[in-house]
């Protein structure tokens, strides 16, 4: 299957920040300051951890931050950076996104890379963070 690149554009207004993404160092960066402010239904943040990612979804005073972390808006189905938008319509990259994803879940697009993570079943696991965190020191 070919894929075709996104070009994206800056986006003026920036989107309502609705989540935080991390990769690699960044990742597990996040994971431990949500760790410390406190992560599930009782603070209104819902994580997703990925292979080397970790995507926190909610409401900007609630979410952690950390320097290299990328603020996320909803831009319709798309997850995307705040200030950036891609030159076709947002639909039609969260539809190319799925497609090729085995799971479904929360569809995430940057000029860097696009990918689906699964949804948590209910409240994610504070100790499964915390060895994610945990990976950052080794």
């Amino acid at each position: 299957m070919t894929t075709t690149p996104v070009h994206w554009h800056p986006r003026d207004p920036p989107l309502a920040v609705a989540g935080v993404l991390g990769r690699g160092v960044v990742a597990r960066r996040l994971a431990a300051t949500l760790v410390d402010r406190g992560t599930g239904d009782d603070v209104g943040v819902e994580v997703h951890l990925g292979r080397d990612v970790l995507v926190a979804v909610g409401a900007e005073g609630r979410l952690g931050w950390v320097d290299g972390a990328v603020w996320l808006g909803r831009d319709g189905p798309l997850l995307c950076p705040t200030v950036l938008r891609p030159i076709v319509p947002a639909g039609l990259v969260a539809a190319a996104v799925a497609r090729r994803a085995t799971d479904r879940g929360l569809v995430v697009a940057t000029p860097d890379d696009a990918f689906v993570l699964a949804r948590s079943e209910g409240r994610l696991d504070v100790n499964a963070l915390r060895s994610f965190a945990a990976e950052a020191a080794r």
